[in-house]
């Protein structure tokens, strides 16, 4: 039973990893969403965290 069980392994193995190597790359373009309580930042209600995330969205692209 074990032979059997090693050799049903290896065959499982063998058909998965030539699968992996062939994995495509994904083009698409990642959105990040912000969730917060408090509107946008104006300049009459600053919002120092949503100004720091937008300022961190930038700097990174």
């Amino acid at each position: 039973m074990t032979l059997r069980r090693k050799l049903l392994s290896a065959l499982g193995a063998a058909f998965a990893t030539p699968l992996a190597s062939f994995a495509q790359t994904s083009a698409k373009i990642r959105r990040i969403g912000f969730l917060a309580v408090r509107s946008r930042s104006t300049p009459s209600k600053p919002n120092v965290y949503y100004d720091a995330f937008v300022q961190g969205m930038r700097e990174l692209g």
